[in-house]
């Protein structure tokens, strides 16, 4: 085996072991951040913990990384596209639980205990960026069009729709009977399409389109960033 093929093997199969790493890593993260939140140390309490975007986009790329690790380990064929299309849509949802942890909430819970908790630690720094990597070293070598960046919207969309509808029922978000889990979808106290900028006041309407504009944008920079991976690992 001459050299240069004998480094061809090697690579592959350190980025092998590398992938199973770090998706492995991802589910035992979040395994242990949501064990955390259960025992009764989040904000919200134990009973409350799986009504949070921030839990459920991280039980969604848990799933998803333990899913291609278990078929990285055991499957016999590659997996089919679709696949790579729920991992990519996943992979956004949960970088939209970082970006806007940390740019939207973060800094109004300066000096609360929970924000640099065990909890919040592994599912809004540690999971997200081990799945951003997880995708952005592994998971590039699929097609994509046009209109792969529209599935982004799904999970977003869900969330949105499984809130308000929790909401209407009476369900409460936390121990302090919150009734909407962030103040960007409390439609109760800022209406749905009210502007006020002395207060300053936004409607929940205006917040979703731009969420929503916000998820196409990192979906659509995710499929730029494939796109450059692609051609890198063809060089």
């Amino acid at each position: 085996m001459d050299s240069v093929l004998l480094e061809k093997v090697m690579k592959t199969k350190t980025k092998y072991i590398l992938s199973l790493v770090v998706k492995l890593a991802v589910f035992a993260v979040v395994v242990v951040g949501l064990a955390d939140s259960f025992c009764g140390n989040s904000f919200a309490g134990p009973g409350k913990t799986l009504l949070y975007y921030t839990n459920q986009s991280n039980i969604l790329i848990a799933a998803i990384c333990l899913a291609f690790a278990l078929w990285q380990i055991f499957g016999k064929k590659s997996l089919p596209n679709w696949c790579y299309v729920v991992k990519y849509a996943g992979t956004v949802a949960i970088t939209i639980t970082f970006l806007v942890f940390w740019l939207f909430l973060a800094p109004f819970m300066k000096g609360n205990p929970h924000l640099f908790a065990l909890n919040s630690i592994c599912l809004h720094l540690v999971s997200p960026l081990l799945a951003i990597a997880d995708f952005v070293l592994f998971d590039c070598n699929w097609l994509s069009g046009k209109k792969t960046v529209w599935w982004t919207l799904v999970f977003p969309c869900y969330y949105f729709a499984f809130a308000i509808i929790c909401s209407c029922c009476g369900v409460t978000f936390d121990q302090n009977g919150a009734v909407m889990p962030y103040f960007f979808l409390d439609f109760y106290t800022y209406g749905w399409f009210t502007v006020d900028f002395q207060t300053p006041q936004l409607g929940v309407a205006y917040w979703l389109v731009a969420i929503l504009g916000f998820v196409l944008g990192v979906g659509w920079l995710y499929l730029k960033v494939k796109r450059w991976r692609n051609k890198q690992d063809m060089m």
